[in-house]
């Protein structure tokens, strides 16, 4: 049992601890908070591709893929789910396979997005794509072997990838084609549609021009098959009825290099 005494004795005791040690113990609680190192960065963030920024690369990185000339647009068919990247780190788009027959107004395609060196993921996705390039049309209605210009010709922007047949680029001097049959106003020119300009036609009388060596021989012939300047057509000689090829000079004559 403890006496009077005892009590007094662990009393005081206590009462000198708390007197010494207050100090001590209350110290680390009212030190002020230590500031951030000046050279610590602040914790990482992450930011979203969104469809708008996804499809503007998509676009570029497949038109630079297949080699595409003219205006390509893109659009998904489907929900896109915005995956994230580092905030600030620089991104790209891969493409890992297109349709083997080309680019169609509908396509499947499979991409890749890479992140400061580390795959992002890896999707297949369904596009709707326009290609759009200037291309020739007939302004006016042109007929058979009628020659080509800008007088009877314009140039509008079309989506090639709805055409069936290949149009003719606006870039292509029409000034040496001509049409290969009757063309209505607005109908687009396919390379179907023209061929180049015949200087010499089948059926007409060329002067045929031989050369071998010092000797120039001068003959007259039947054209066999038409053709353009610096094309070869087939000649047949009015006294020997032998059949020559001979590459036309112009719409009158014709050279054989022996």
């Amino acid at each position: 049992m403890k006496t009077t005494l005892h009590i007094l004795l662990l009393a005081a005791t206590s009462a000198a601890l708390q007197a010494n040690d207050l100090a001590s113990i209350l110290a680390p609680l009212t030190r002020p908070a230590a500031s951030q190192s000046p050279g610590e960065a602040p914790a990482a963030t992450r930011a979203q591709i969104s469809e708008a920024d996804l499809t503007a690369a998509l676009t570029a990185e497949l038109k630079s893929h297949l080699s595409l000339d003219g205006d390509l647009r893109l659009s998904l068919t489907q929900p896109w789910v915005p995956p994230s990247v580092p905030a600030n780190a620089a991104w790209e788009v891969r493409i890992l396979q297109t349709p083997s027959t080309g680019l169609a107004s509908t396509a499947l395609v499979r991409f890749r997005v890479d992140s400061a060196g580390e795959r992002v993921g890896e999707w297949q996705v369904v596009v709707r794509a326009q290609l759009l390039r200037s291309v020739w049309s007939a302004s006016s209605r042109v007929g058979h072997r009628q020659s080509l210009s800008s007088s009877n010709c314009q140039a509008v922007q079309v989506d090639v990838l709805r055409e069936k047949q290949a149009p003719v680029p606006a870039d292509t001097d029409l000034a040496s084609y001509e049409a290969t049959q009757s063309l209505s106003p607005n109908q687009l020119l396919t390379w179907k549609d023209i061929s180049p300009r015949q200087a010499i036609r089948k059926g007409q009388v060329v002067e045929v021009l031989a050369s071998e060596g010092a000797m120039n021989i001068t003959m007259k012939g039947t054209a066999m098959t038409g053709g353009g300047v610096g094309q070869d057509i087939i000649v047949r000689n009015l006294d020997s009825r032998r059949d020559i090829s001979a590459r036309v000079m112009d719409s009158s004559k014709a050279r054989v290099n022996f």
